[in-house]
């Protein structure tokens, strides 16, 4: 290859990626994952998961509708084994999903400051206090990008 030839070869591969030409011809360039986690009985955090290869959208949370009063907060870690600590913002505050209906199950946005973390614990927390739940909470999780 070389010369117009190597140009109309790239011309066809980038009309390819964005879907010129009918849907047959579109590539989803995007992936997706669910993640399954539970705060146990009498907890107030999840066991960890791994979110470093999802870019995207910050994704979704399921939260179940058996919910002890609480916010969900997030801690991250640079490790799966390592330490997890609170997610801030950049004026010290939580970062957090409030306002949590207790009685059915709702899926929230989760925040965009997600983004940047490796490995995540969900932390049930009321005012960066942990708030136990009263019965292990299946939660769902569910990424793009």
């Amino acid at each position: 290859m070389g010369g117009r030839s190597d140009v109309f070869f790239l011309e066809q591969i980038w009309n390819t990626l964005r879907g010129v030409g009918g849907a047959e011809n579109r590539v989803s360039i995007t992936k997706s994952a669910l993640f399954n986690v539970t705060i146990a009985n009498g907890a107030a955090e999840s066991e960890a998961f791994d979110i470093s290869n999802f870019v995207g959208d910050a994704g979704l949370v399921q939260i179940p509708s058996a919910w002890t009063s609480a916010a969900l907060g997030f801690k991250i870690s640079g490790a799966l084994s390592g330490t997890f600590s609170p997610l801030r913002d950049e004026t010290g505050s939580v970062v957090q999903i409030s306002g949590i209906i207790t009685n059915a199950v709702a899926w929230y946005k989760l925040p965009d400051a997600l983004r940047g973390a490796l490995f995540v614990k969900l932390w049930s927390q009321t005012s960066g206090s942990n708030t136990n739940q009263g019965g292990n909470r299946s939660i769902s999780i569910s990424l793009k990008g």
